[in-house]
């Protein structure tokens, strides 16, 4: 009987152990999905604060009552300006899907995973919409006249009607997601 409780023991201690380790390893991937997710957040609001900015001063240039010609040379260099700046809000906010793709990964729970996964889409999809307010400067740049600026914004314009319901029907499944993530939290 004494050899029964001994190998009893030894086995729970073996089980204690085996069950700390995966809390621990569980502790690690958490702390690391949080970091990703601070590093996501940060990128963020980084992108958010640019895009007011880039999209007041590309309102700005629009507003001007110059005749097309006119205002394209009056306002080149904000204009390539404008467009460098959409492209470092397409660079931040791919990054932050990105570090919600490896949050996701590390995130021993399903319900962060999904929302994670969500918020990565949600990032990628912004990143296509921003490309298109790229596209828009970058057609005023380049267009030779009024028709075909204006052309080349009806493609935009359609482009980004349907990047927007696309947008809309992820933000709905994250604003889901992140109500269930916070009832997690409670």
């Amino acid at each position: 009987m004494k050899k029964h409780n001994k190998l009893t023991a030894i086995f729970l201690a073996i089980l204690a152990m085996a069950l700390f380790a995966t809390a621990c390893q569980d502790t690690e991937k958490i702390e690391g999905s949080n970091k990703l997710v601070d590093s996501a957040n940060k990128k963020s609001d980084e992108a958010k604060a640019l895009i007011i900015k880039t999209s007041e001063s590309f309102d700005k240039v629009l507003k001007d009552p110059a005749d097309f010609d006119e205002q394209k040379t009056k306002h080149e260099g904000e204009l390539k300006e404008i467009v460098k700046n959409y492209d470092k809000i397409v660079e931040l906010q791919k990054s932050t899907a990105k570090d919600f793709v490896e949050a996701a990964k590390l995130s021993p729970n399903d319900k962060f995973k999904a929302y994670y996964d969500a918020k990565a889409k949600h990032f990628e999809k912004l990143a296509e919409m921003t490309n298109q307010s790229k596209q828009s400067a970058q057609a005023l740049l380049e267009s030779s006249d009024v028709e075909s600026y204006s052309k080349k914004m009806q493609e935009i314009d359609t482009k980004t009607t349907a990047l927007t319901k696309e947008a809309d029907e992820i933000d709905v499944k994250v604003k889901k997601l992140e109500q269930e993530v916070n009832d997690l939290n409670k």
